[in-house]
């Protein structure tokens, strides 16, 4: 997959099934943490533990919080 603006590598450490939604929990290379809820796709596209994966997150699609 192509890295575009936005986009961050990072590697499954593990995957949850749920059911209908699959949580990946993904590390960075500077070590943050991201749990990535994605809805379960037929058996051939699923990611496993270990893969490098490209997380893209759309501009309206975060908001910065502030405590």
């Amino acid at each position: 997959y192509p890295l575009t603006k936005g986009t961050l590598r990072g590697r499954i450490e593990t995957s949850v099934y749920f059911g209908t939604d699959t949580h990946h929990h993904v590390r960075l290379a500077d070590g943050t943490a991201f749990i990535v809820r994605r809805q379960s796709r037929r058996r051939d596209e699923v990611f496993g533990d270990g893969s490098e994966v490209g997380l893209v997150i759309p501009d309206h699609a975060a908001q910065v919080l502030e405590a």
